[in-house]
């Protein structure tokens, strides 16, 4: 289960994108990892920890990674 400390709460309710998180809940039934990628403001972040709060009681454990404070790829690896 997901600790509350790691995985942050939406401070608004979550609407629409209904395709979406079936199109994600699919792909996460078949892969451990999923990335979401795309322009800055679309709403990625919203639409993830909807995607967490759907999935929290049936896994072990989520972890959110946020990378929007790195400036820089090569602090990744």
């Amino acid at each position: 289960m997901a600790s509350g400390s790691q995985v942050p709460v939406p401070l608004s309710p979550f609407v629409g994108r209904r395709v979406e998180l079936t199109d994600l809940d699919v792909e996460l039934r078949e892969h451990r990892l999923v990335t979401l990628l795309g322009t800055g403001g679309i709403g990625k972040t919203r639409l993830a920890l909807e995607l967490v709060a759907r999935w929290r009681d049936s896994v072990d454990e989520v972890i959110v990674v946020d990378f929007a404070a790195l400036r820089t790829g090569d602090l990744v690896d």
